[in-house]
């Protein structure tokens, strides 16, 4: 718990803090507004997507410690590079899972008949906020194969939205059994938390590989 006050701490010396609390605004309003116009889809194409990236903005901030000599030959090094980015990612994760649930759940009390389409829509959910997660364990040190790898499994996540595709893959997990809403936001969560072990298992694995020059804004480039 100390290791993590400290890391903690030490965010108000990450690079670019003002300008990605800016953008996680924009990313947030943005979400808002296709939640809203986006017709029938809980979570959408565009919306899903806005509010899904909202989380990698404060683990990119944690990476760009990872140029400074300071943080570098201090023991929070390791800790640095892999807990505490997979222990923040989790809980913003988790924040904008709560959320969309939140919006699920008040739209059910105007559509009740809709739960179970709901609940393929948060397991759809669930299965790409882990995918971003496994990114994120390896995209700070191999930025270009992880990306090549995220962007393409975005895309084909906005295209299952529609009903129809959601059900297909939902029913493909569960053989067709049917899941209420209440048990699909509980193996949501479980999916997190799979996630979650995965990017940290991602971090420990590609610890001592450097950082990718890639994914580090350009003024950082060069200390590395």
């Amino acid at each position: 718990m100390n290791d993590f006050r400290r890391g903690w701490k030490l965010m108000r010396y990450t690079y670019g803090i003002r300008s990605n609390c800016i953008q996680a605004g924009v990313f947030l309003l943005m979400g808002i507004v296709f939640r809203f116009t986006e017709g029938d889809g809980y979570f959408g194409m565009m919306g899903g997507f806005f509010w899904i990236t909202i989380p990698i903005l404060p683990v990119q901030l944690i990476f760009t410690l990872g140029v400074a000599d300071l943080v570098n030959v201090s023991p929070m090094r390791k800790k640095m590079q892999t807990i505490f980015p997979v222990a923040v990612n989790l809980i913003c994760m988790t924040v904008v899972y709560l959320a969309e649930l939140a919006i699920c759940a008040v739209r059910l009390c105007v559509s009740p008949e809709k739960a179970e389409q709901v609940g393929r829509s948060v397991i759809l959910l669930a299965v790409m906020m882990a995918l971003v997660m496994v990114y994120l364990g390896v995209c700070y040190k191999y930025f270009v194969v992880s990306t090549l790898f995220i962007v393409p499994t975005m895309i084909l996540w906005m295209q299952m939205q529609s009903p129809t595709k959601n059900q297909a893959f939902v029913n493909f997990l569960f053989r067709y059994r049917e899941l209420p809403f209440g048990m699909a936001a509980a193996i949501g969560f479980g999916i997190l938390i799979v996630g979650a072990l995965a990017e940290y298992l991602l971090t420990r694995l590609f610890y001592r590989a450097p950082l990718s020059k890639v994914a580090q804004a350009a003024p950082l480039r060069k200390a590395l």
